[in-house]
């Protein structure tokens, strides 16, 4: 259970992950993360996962990530990703939500939302992803039409852990 108090950026980790004050590669004092070093025990092998979490963002039309599964050393798309995307990459869109489920590897499962889904109101974010079927993305309770969504057989796997709220702006 993760809690995120909005405007205090105060998080409660629950059986694992530790709050980092600092970003890795933003500013600390605008950049704060949870990270769960073993996240590779529990995430690894799933070929089904739902993913809600509850945003608020101080700015839209940015790249920050909300979700990341991390290899060391690799930065892309890959593993469990949910993030704001200033320009979907192959979608076209604009401040677009962009989720990608697989291997770290390889290219899996990814989504771009529609235009201007990224927004400064509190918003609640359900990606849905099973290996084979067509992901799916929920903004605050309603399905989402995205501007760009591949399917994938591969299952999660090759990370080290994963970040709540690194990169958050």
């Amino acid at each position: 259970l993760l809690v995120d108090l909005v405007g205090n950026r105060n998080c409660t980790a629950i059986n694992g992950p530790t709050w980092q004050p600092e970003g890795l590669y933003l500013p600390a004092e605008s950049y704060q993360y949870l990270v769960d070093d073993d996240g590779e025990n529990y995430l690894n092998g799933l070929s089904s996962i739902t993913v809600l979490v509850v945003v608020q963002a101080s700015t839209v039309g940015t790249d920050h990530p909300i979700i990341y599964g991390y290899r060391t050393a690799s930065a892309a798309d890959r593993g469990i990703d949910i993030r704001y995307d200033v320009d979907g990459f192959s979608g076209g869109g604009t401040n677009v939500i962009k989720t990608a489920f697989g291997d770290m590897a390889t290219d899996g499962a990814q989504l771009e939302s529609s235009s201007y889904a990224q927004t400064t109101d509190l918003q609640e974010i359900v990606s849905v992803w099973s290996a084979n079927k067509e992901m799916s993305l929920y903004l605050n309770g309603v399905k989402d039409t995205p501007t760009y969504t591949t399917n994938s057989s591969v299952s999660i796997g090759g990370l080290n852990g994963w970040y709540f709220g690194y990169g958050r702006g």
